[in-house]
């Protein structure tokens, strides 16, 4: 509720004016809900409030009943966008019609919306083109703020929804059968909430992961990609009190 408004705003006063917002709630119990009424009384976008399905539910909907347009690109409630990202991406898209999809740079901020000073992610590895081992591998993860090509859904399909991290899945999925384009240019503000990520959602994402890179497990890069998800968990547990031995499994499974 506390971001919701600043999200809707940075869309609808887009420099790009040839868009449709379509904005739905998955089961808030906050009260984004009467937040989001106020704000479609004022701008006119079209909302659905629905109960809680998942993001990756979330997304299928949209893409099956709701998008009409030639791209589409989404925004998770807490995060913003720059007031040329539109612009900049569609016409990019336009000069690039063998692109996927296209992604560009995000400013980090906190829950103020002040830039995290020295936090840039992985930016310096950035890149665009035949990225699909970068992917695999974990060199980078393309920033979020993703304009996806709708036909790309008719090749690809739509999102596994017995996969938590999506959007690594649908990546992989698009740049392993087109190239993916990137702007160098701060399209958007991505919000880092305060505090560490919980050990128990850690094991979750990491778990989705190598779920995730089963489906390539004929490919040449997958047991160096199970190998790098082994060092990243020895890592990642080795500082929580109690995943000692996890954290030591991960080890001598990636020294195997």
């Amino acid at each position: 509720a506390g971001f919701i408004t600043t999200c809707i705003e940075s869309i609808v006063h887009q420099t790009y004016r040839n868009f449709e917002l379509i904005v739905i709630d998955d089961g808030s119990t906050d009260s984004t809900p009467d937040i989001l009424r106020r704000l479609q009384e004022k701008y006119g976008f079209t909302l659905i409030l629905q109960e809680n399905r998942g993001v990756a539910a979330t997304f299928n909907r949209a893409v099956r009943e709701l998008i009409r347009g030639k791209y589409l690109s989404a925004c998770a409630s807490d995060d913003y966008w720059a007031a040329e990202k539109l612009a900049i991406q569609v016409e990019q898209m336009e000069a690039n019609p063998d692109w996927g999809m296209c992604y560009g740079k995000n400013h980090f901020v906190n829950n103020s919306g002040v830039i995290i000073p020295g936090y840039s992610g992985d930016e310096k590895k950035l890149r665009g083109g035949d990225i699909f081992e970068d992917l695999m591998l974990f060199r980078f993860h393309p920033h979020v703020n993703y304009m996806i090509r709708r036909s790309v859904f008719d090749k690809v399909g739509l999102y596994d929804e017995g996969i938590l991290t999506e959007d690594f899945h649908m990546n992989l999925k698009i740049a392993s059968m087109y190239p993916i384009g990137f702007i160098d240019h701060y399209l958007g503000y991505y919000r880092i909430p305060a505090g560490k990520m919980k050990i128990e959602r850690y094991l979750l994402l990491t778990s989705s992961h190598r779920q995730v890179l089963e489906a390539y497990r004929h490919h040449p890069a997958y047991r160096k990609a199970l190998h790098i998800t082994s060092l990243r968990n020895f890592d990642t547990y080795s500082g929580f009190s109690g995943y000692k031995v996890l954290a030591l499994k991960n080890m001598l499974s990636a020294l195997g």
